[in-house]
């Protein structure tokens, strides 16, 4: 019995001066398993659902319900030992619906090398992730237009490859945390409506339409009105009007200068017969004169003799 404890003891030591001598080779021998149960809205989950170790976001072991001779909703994993994960709290989650479930508050535990550990999953039915969509840039232009394409919803941290018809193009676009992504593409076809298809990883689609247009080009929108250009040449003068009515007598003008000197009269009678008749004038007023002073004075006699 003591030299049996004696060599126990010399085993034991040997072992602890290895572990310290070789601290890596000790911790990456072996494995370490992760079991337990899943449920899905306080139900059993049903074979054959997915169940993930994650380091952060990186999953390091996965597995399914049901496998390996276990029961329905259990589950094991099996994760080599490694120095990277050594004293790192790990999550266990389920994926249902495509998600990983619980989304918060997910069951941790410490890993270490050669270990067993019993964690179960608490998951639930994520409610239906709003429908993808895809938005363009312009929804017309000619055959081999870039074409910016939006899209929103998709999954997320995920690849997105986008078809153009009947044709693949090359370019794929990287989705963010919630799923957007935004990239330019170029457009090729013949007239007509043409259907731009994006898929994910997790074959979550959308589609939008964008119709290709004559080579000319689709028209503009009418541009604003232009500044009033300058006044043209005055035009040819038109036909005279009517007359107007007789406007109403003027103001009488100044007197005119005087006219030339009219020519001469014709010749008079003999000044002889002139005189004569001057004369006889002349006798007819004295013989008038004469009477006159005669009445005057045979009417002052008659006065005098009343």
């Amino acid at each position: 019995m003591t030299k049996l404890r004696i060599a126990s003891v010399l085993v034991a030591a040997i072992m602890a001066i290895g572990l310290i001598a070789f601290p890596s080779v000790a911790s990456a021998q072996g494995v370490t398993v992760v079991t337990g149960n899943v449920t899905i809205d306080g139900n059993p989950a049903p074979a054959g659902t997915t169940v993930r170790v994650l380091n952060g976001t990186t999953a390091v072991g996965t597995s399914t319900t049901g496998a390996s001779g276990a029961s329905a909703n259990q589950y094991r994993i099996d994760i080599t030992a490694s120095d990277a994960l050594n004293g790192k709290t790990l999550s266990v989650v389920a994926v249902i619906g495509g998600q990983d479930s619980p989304t918060t508050g997910a069951p941790t535990f410490t890993f270490a090398a050669n270990r067993v550990f019993t964690v179960n999953v608490a998951a639930q039915t994520p409610p239906p992730p709003a429908a993808a969509s895809l938005t363009l840039g312009s929804s017309q232009g000619i055959s081999g237009s870039a074409v910016n394409v939006r899209g929103a919803n998709f999954f997320g941290n995920s690849v997105v490859t986008i078809t153009v018809g009947a044709q693949t193009v090359t370019r794929t676009a990287a989705t963010s945390a919630t799923g957007a992504f935004d990239t330019t593409i170029a457009v090729s076809g013949s007239v007509g409506a043409v259907t731009i298809t994006a898929i994910d990883a997790r074959n979550r689609t959308a589609q939008a339409t964008f119709t290709v247009a004559q080579t000319q080009g689709i028209p503009g929108a009418t541009g604003a009105a232009g500044p009033q250009g300058p006044a043209g040449p005055a035009g040819a003068a038109g036909a005279a009007g009517p007359a107007g009515p007789a406007g109403p007598a003027g103001a009488a003008g100044a007197a005119g200068a005087r006219g030339p000197a009219g020519e001469n009269g014709a010749d008079g009678e003999d000044a002889s017969s002139a005189l004569g008749v001057v004369a006889l004038i002349l006798s007819i007023v004295a013989i008038a004169g004469v009477g006159f002073g005669m009445m005057r004075g045979g009417m002052k006699k008659k006065e005098g003799k009343m």
